[in-house]
């Protein structure tokens, strides 16, 4: 839905499916661009490949950005339960190596 192929349905139909903050219409370039990342993490964690250098808070704060678009309420709903900055470090995480393991 998010491919070239589509810009017509996006243009007569789908860009009432909801609002971006500034008031305007979406537009498929909206969507397409910032869930290209997004998909890939989920295919990276979906194949148990490493994501440790990823971004994963711009990532988390992008994926309640685009609910918002078209859901106000469910990213409300999601904020609500959100743990994410519970669970998430909030610093650099520190990867070990030999030498730190020995010094631990």
């Amino acid at each position: 839905m998010f491919s070239t192929c589509y810009e017509e349905l996006w243009q007569t139909t789908l860009n009432r499916i909801g609002k971006k903050p500034n008031g305007k219409g979406l537009r498929r370039k909206d969507f397409s661009g910032p869930l290209t990342p997004i998909r890939t993490l989920r295919n990276r964690i979906a194949h148990h490949e490493p994501i440790i250098m990823w971004d994963v808070a711009k990532h988390h704060t992008n994926m309640i950005e685009i609910t918002q678009w078209i859901a106000p309420a469910a990213a409300a709903w999601c904020r609500s339960i959100d743990r994410f900055g519970q669970v998430y470090p909030s610093g650099r995480i520190q990867l070990l190596t030999d030498k730190t393991l020995g010094e631990l």
